[in-house]
């Protein structure tokens, strides 16, 4: 796990997730988990690729190059989710913490803070520095990408 800003927004993994047992029932955080394992895990008749319990928000998406299941609607309500809860703190993951996390992520520090460039090569480039670990070349970033100008 990565402290991206001092004692409000944290990266990491699954893993990483797994280990904060002591934390995630606390009022005081927000989990977005992006994947698959968890998102099926709690997954109750839901129609959409994404649902909320409580401060937590799963998200169905793989991160495959040809993968198309990518969508800014649902891009817009994890930013908004995020957005509603900015008194508290937040666990951004993934599987890896590699690429749809740091992505997501990268987005929203961008586009609805003062935190990372407004330009997505600069916020890309700027975000690499704070978490090396970020893989831009999944298709998650590719479609970050192609739709920079149309996120808000």
């Amino acid at each position: 796990m990565k402290e991206i800003i001092k004692d409000k927004i944290y990266l990491g993994s699954k893993i990483d997730y797994f280990n904060m047992e002591n934390i995630i029932t606390q009022d005081d955080w927000i989990f977005v988990h992006i994947g698959s394992e968890l998102f099926y895990k709690f997954k109750k008749n839901v129609s959409e690729d994404y649902y909320v319990i409580d401060n937590h928000l799963y998200l169905s998406w793989e991160d495959l190059p040809e993968n198309d299941n990518f969508n800014i609607d649902t891009l817009m309500r994890i930013f908004d989710f995020i957005d509603s809860f900015r008194d508290k703190k937040l666990f951004i993951h993934c599987d890896y913490g590699q690429s749809r996390s740091p992505a997501v992520l990268m987005a929203y520090l961008s586009k609805r803070t003062d935190y990372l460039p407004k330009a997505n090569y600069k916020a890309v480039v700027q975000f690499n520095q704070i978490y090396p670990d970020y893989y831009s070349q999944g298709g998650i970033s590719l479609f970050i990408k192609r739709e920079w100008d149309n996120i808000i």
